[in-house]
């Protein structure tokens, strides 16, 4: 079982924010994805890094954005790409939604979330709202590797990566951004090798965010189920933790199993999660009395603090969501 974390910390000075904006000094948003892209390309080609060269010492992250006119809609943008990793996040009332192309830098760890943990993230990340890592850890670090499944061994007890391309809607504003770090503890040594990374990357993606149809064919037929554990078996588990509930061992208790799917073809993974947002949006009808009242809480959301919680910039500690 994994839990989502979305991180933004507030630390030492060693994170850099560069806005681009169109020639002429007007400061208006670009028209599109294709003169973002061309804006964002000419800063990467900077024979020297356009942050303090006294930031050297230490890790260091600049994240250069393109505010956007439109971006459309990040999922389409991402069902366009073919490369690895990527990574897509909304919070509940889709104030924030980003779409992720690649990792500018990683966080891995095979145990639990700890104090180590937070202060990797937060030795790059500075106070500002629309630079995040995304990932997620487990809920049983605490169990012993070799009770895990095989398949979760690459990914230990934690993942958190920050998107070297990405294509963010925030504040009732779009960007276009990209990452780089460089320097003591990061893939690279130095702006230049950085940027080179990114303008290779640059190369491999589509700058479109058309809507794609969805997928004419449905999803995989289910062939076949095989839970860990059988229906009796599982009955009892569930009074087991009834039975301690009511006594008070216990105030919070997950529960879950291993099920393993046999499918009639391979499963592509943006299929399916494009299949889960648009079964989301069909349930909360356009005007409703529901729909209404979460129109009325909405706000302007300011980052909260690796997708698929949330805590603001300004937290000491992150907190988590579903």
């Amino acid at each position: 079982l994994y839990i989502a974390f979305l991180v933004s910390r507030s630390h030492k000075p060693r994170f850099f924010a560069m806005p681009l904006h169109r020639p002429g000094g007007s400061g208006e948003p670009s028209s599109s994805l294709w003169d973002a892209r061309k804006l964002l390309e000419a800063a990467l080609t900077a024979p020297e890094s356009p942050v303090a060269a006294g930031s050297s010492s230490g890790p260091c992250l600049l994240r250069i954005e393109v505010e956007l006119a439109d971006a459309g809609d990040p999922m389409h943008w991402l069902t366009h790409q073919a490369a690895y990793p990527r990574v897509y996040f909304a919070d509940g009332d889709k104030d924030v939604v980003v779409a992720g192309v690649g990792a500018a830098a990683m966080v891995r760890s095979d145990g639990a979330v700890d104090g180590a943990v937070w202060q990797q993230l937060g030795a790059v990340l500075g106070d500002t709202a629309r630079a995040r890592f995304y990932g997620g850890a487990r809920f049983d670090s605490h169990v012993h590797a070799a009770l895990r499944g095989a398949e979760w061994a690459p990914f230990g007890g934690c993942v958190f990566l920050l998107p070297l391309w990405e294509l963010q809607l925030s504040g009732g504003g779009a960007y276009l951004a990209c990452h780089l770090s460089w320097g003591r503890g990061m893939p690279c040594a130095s702006f230049g090798q950085a940027a080179a990374e990114a303008r290779e990357a640059m190369e491999t993606l589509v700058w479109s965010a058309a809507p794609v149809p969805a997928p004419l064919q449905a999803l995989p037929l289910v062939l076949g189920r095989e839970a860990a554990l059988g229906a009796e078996e599982w009955r009892r588990a569930v009074q087991t933790v009834l039975d301690g509930a009511q006594r008070g061992d216990w105030s919070k208790v997950v529960l879950a199993q291993r099920l393993v799917l046999s499918l009639s073809q391979p499963a592509e993974a943006l299929h399916l999660l494009r299949c889960l947002l648009d079964a989301g949006k069909m349930q909360v009808a356009p005007g409703s009395r529901q729909d209404s009242n979460r129109q009325s809480e909405r706000r302007p959301s300011r980052a909260a603090a690796p997708g698929p919680a949330d805590a603001s910039a300004a937290a000491a500690e992150p907190t988590t969501s579903a």
